[in-house]
């Protein structure tokens, strides 16, 4: 598995594998994501792919987002995996790309997920760390994985406002 960061031209495969990883919410994640690449904040080292055999399998986008005011965290949504390849190590993945993020200078990850799930990957619920959020799903957390042995951001997350209608 090959990461690099997205490009342009991958904007349709990208697609496709929202819709296929989505389903009936892919069109308003693929939607999502083009409004989240608009914003002032974004750059094309904030949406990493996996590739496979120089086939895109595995899809992330990173979104700088502030806590209680302060810079230095970031939103996964969305995270596209192609159903079609199991083969792959999606987890893997996942923690290549938030390494990523980490080398980037961010100092937390939060994602909308059921924490049980994203336990065993390092995220908890954001309330533990004192960070809450305006935006909730069903039967969705704000989880955060702190990527610093500290955590030096508290307080509400920032979202973009267009975000409450995803």
């Amino acid at each position: 598995m090959k990461l690099r960061t997205e490009r342009d031209e991958d904007r349709s495969q990208i697609a496709t594998l929202i819709a296929r990883t989505y389903l009936e919410n892919g069109a308003k994640l693929i939607e999502m994501t083009g409004l989240l690449r608009d914003l002032p904040a974004y750059k094309a080292a904030h949406g990493v792919i996996a590739e496979v055999d120089d086939t895109l399998c595995a899809y992330a986008l990173f979104t700088p987002l502030a806590v209680g005011g302060s810079k230095g965290a970031v939103l996964l949504a969305p995270l596209a995996m192609d159903p079609e390849r199991p083969d792959v190590d999606y987890n893997g993945f996942m923690h290549k790309a938030i390494d990523e993020m980490k080398t980037l200078g961010f100092k937390a990850v939060l994602m909308h997920g059921v924490a049980q799930m994203y336990e065993d990957d390092g995220f908890k619920p954001a309330s533990t760390f004192g960070i809450k959020g305006s935006i909730s799903y069903p039967g969705a957390d704000l989880l955060l994985k702190p990527l610093a042995d500290s955590m030096p951001l508290t307080g509400d997350v920032t979202y973009p406002e267009f975000l409450s209608k995803f």
